[in-house]
């Protein structure tokens, strides 16, 4: 049926009108590039030490020694602290530190490879760090006392550019300064209107400094200024809407300005994400850290990343965005672990997490990944431990645990409480396998070690141990396996033996079923230990990840692989870095592998979450040319699998808010507003793709196309109908 086109005018309400562009809904199945869509994402990663948590530091990228720098804020009071992010951890600088303050500009210097840093509450100082590390006092004189200024280095002409600021007496100042290394010169007093809580980046493709908005003396406002060096313009008065508070960082790669969050006059808090090229502001990301004020935000010329550090009394935040997405750094509070263990509960939706090895010793807490977040939820229950296992029961609706630290308990998670099930059974042991059997509705225990290496196959259910068989695989520790409901069978890999004499890291795959273990020998990965297992139901595939080849000089694998029942296939050898001794999880609700933690070639032990799956990040192409010389057949790929996306056009590039009481209210969109049509919905296929065929009138030609994927409310990119 012909999709039903709607417009919206500058006032009122949406008014349905006759069809402008009749484009046929079509079930087509897509299959071309839904391979893309499914990839390994960073959800949120730990490092040993952090900066406390602080509001409106300082930050500037160190280009020669590769670093993000933060320096001082207010954290309870002012702070005079310098550390650096080097995309994997944070270092204190503790020599020659500038005096405590806050609300101060800082800036790069890449001629001269030096930090310069000025003024703060009731300051005027500037100092500067150079290719030594340490901290010196370069200035006294120079603008007023200022705070909420904005500050860029201008490496086309070797000079630091500063402008506005909020005095200390209270007011809004509009002056222009540059510091050449030496001493500080006013430039300019005419220009934008005086303000505070600005934004500023320096493009060094076109030679220009850019400024955006804040807080003048008439409210927030919404312009564009460039600086050349000699003249102010105004090259942009409406872009996006009014705010403050926010922040700007140049990306050298792509060549843009980017802007992140800050408010608008109303103090409504944004967390999205624009660029701008000279001519437009364009919306990259309308959602990502959270809404936010007082960021502060670098771009990282080694990484080709734009790192977020801090917020307004938020904690300890620390975002990196790629040019595709954003990634979650923080700390989660979970830190770093290995011989943990984790089971997916489908009643709650939640992943479980209880114990391992960590920087403190031995854990006995219990966590869960709502897929957003860790969070603590006991602190009481089975003793602290390593080499535990734990399946999810989801005929009971409980987690169970058993053993590690060679003991023998038998514990139970209902979601808030744990309870010791007292029933004799497998001796105690640690590096056993568990799957659970859900036909069957029981619990599979294999092998291990505690004392000596262990073949014994148990099975539980309904509070008693049943002994299986001592036949099948060979005595073995690290060993894991899985339990595939579509074949019934519970499927083992790997493993190894090593009594100082022998030595084995086993390659074999064994399977048990209602005839007892069978084996198949030299399997594709090859030996392996201390790897991961769990089912997919999505793929009706087991999956395996990571693990060692070897047990004494431990060489780690990076591979993802599935078991179809027959053959292993490896899916990827990207993504999280090589590790053993981490815990995976199918989160089903969100059709995603859950990762954590484990211990890496570093070496250290590792407190990062990742997640395999369906990346939403929808694609639009249109397979057409005006004038019309065939049908328009539309593809979108990378949408929420089978969910709703919505096509919208214009005439024009621009920027255009969904309304509030729409669905995806506050979301941007690329278009403008003058002659916007909403032209419809459609429904994505399994894989998040579809087709939409019909045809084009002539009077659609020029204008431009693009869909909004109602699930997430995210948008992609615009397609020129030419």
């Amino acid at each position: 049926m012909p999709l039903e086109i709607c417009t919206r005018p500058a006032m009122g309400s949406i008014l349905v009108r006759t069809l402008l562009i009749a484009l046929a809904m079509l079930p087509t199945p897509f299959a071309a590039g839904q391979s893309n869509c499914v990839d390994w994402m960073l959800k949120a990663d730990v490092s040993l030490e952090w900066p406390r948590p602080r509001n409106v530091p300082a930050v500037a990228y160190d280009r020669l020694h590769g670093q993000t720098l933060i320096m001082g804020g207010y954290g309870g009071e002012p702070l005079s602290e310098t550390w650096g992010w080097d995309g994997q951890e944070w270092t204190f600088f503790s020599e020659g530190q500038p005096t405590p303050r806050y609300s101060h500009s800082m800036a790069y210097d890449t001629g001269r490879d030096t930090a310069v840093l000025f003024g703060g509450y009731e300051r005027r100082d500037t100092w500067e760090r150079g290719p030594s590390g340490v901290w010196t006092l370069a200035a006294t004189t120079g603008p007023s006392p200022r705070t909420s200024t904005a500050m860029v280095y201008d490496s086309r002409r070797g000079v630091t550019v500063l402008y506005g600021g909020y005095s200390s007496s209270g007011f809004r100042l509009g002056d222009t300064w540059e510091w050449n290394g030496s001493t500080w010169t006013q430039v300019a007093n005419t220009g934008p209107a005086p303000r505070s809580s600005h934004a500023m980046a320096y493009d060094s493709a076109r030679g220009v400094t850019v400024l955006h908005g804040g807080s003048t003396n008439a409210g927030r406002t919404s312009d564009t200024w460039e600086w050349d060096g000699t003249t102010w313009t105004l090259v942009d008065e409406i872009g996006f809407g009014r705010r403050s508070y926010h922040q700007m960082a140049f990306d050298e790669a792509r060549g843009a300005s980017l802007l992140f969050g800050g408010s608008d006059e109303t103090f409504r808090r944004f967390d999205d994400l624009w660029s701008w090229n000279g001519n437009e502001w364009t919306l990259l990301a309308p959602t990502g850290p959270g809404p936010q004020e007082f960021p502060r935000m670098v771009y990282d010329s080694l990484r080709d990343r734009t790192v977020l550090v801090t917020g307004a009394d938020q904690g300890r935040v620390l975002w990196e965005w790629d040019g595709q997405r954003w990634t979650d750094h923080r700390p989660s509070g979970l830190g770093q672990s290995t011989y943990h263990a984790m089971a997916y509960d489908s009643n709650r939706r939640v992943t479980v997490l209880f114990g391992g090895y960590t920087s403190d010793g031995l854990s006995g807490k219990t966590w869960e990944w709502d897929g957003r977040e860790w969070t603590p939820v006991a602190e009481t229950g089975p003793s602290p431990r390593s080499g535990h296992a734990m399946v999810y029961d989801s005929r009971r609706r409980v987690v169970v645990l058993f053993g590690g630290n060679r003991l023998a308990d038998l514990w139970e998670w209902n979601g808030e409480t744990w309870t010791e099930i007292h029933a004799s059974g497998p001796t105690g042991r640690s590096g056993h396998a568990m799957a659970f059997d859900s036909r069957r509705g029981e619990i599979i225990l294999f092998g291990g070690i505690g004392p000596g290496f262990q073949r014994d196959t148990w099975a539980y259910r309904d509070g008693r141990w049943v002994f299986v068989t001592n036949r099948g695989p060979s005595g073995r520790t690290g060993a894991r396996m899985a339990y595939d409901p579509i074949r019934d069978n519970v499927v083992l890999y790997g493993g190894y033996y090593d009594d100082s004499e022998n030595y084995y890291v086993y390659d074999e795959t064994w399977i048990l079923d209602s005839h007892g273990w069978r084996v198949i020998r030299d399997s594709p990965p090859g030996p392996l230990v201390w790897h991961t297992m769990t089912f997919d139901p999505d793929r009706g595939a087991v999956l395996m990840h990571g693990g060692s080849y070897t047990v004494r000089d431990d060489t780690l694998r990076d591979e993802l692989w599935q078991w179809d029942g027959s053959a292993w296939t490896l899916l990827s050898n990207v993504g999280p870095t090589p590790r053993k001794d981490h815990a995976i999880a199918y989160d089903a609700h969100r059709r995603t592998l859950v990762l954590f933690g484990g211990w890496d070639n570093q070496p250290w032990n590792r407190g990062d979450t990742w997640e395999y799956g369906h990346i939403v990040n929808p694609s639009l192409t249109l397979d057409t040319s005006c004038p019309q010389s065939g049908p328009a057949v539309l593809t979108w790929s990378c949408a929420t699998p089978g969910g709703t996306v919505g096509l919208a056009f214009s005439p024009r590039l621009g920027a255009f808010r969904i309304p509030d009481g729409q669905p995806c209210a506050g979301t941007w969109i690329n278009l403008h507003p003058q002659g916007l049509l909403l032209l419809g919905t459609a429904r994505s296929n399994q894989q998040g793709g579809g087709t939409i065929n019909g045809a084009l009138p002539a009077r659609a030609c020029g204008g431009f196309l693009q869909m909004i994927d109602a699930t997430p409310c995210a948008v992609s990119g615009t397609v020129r109908i030419e």
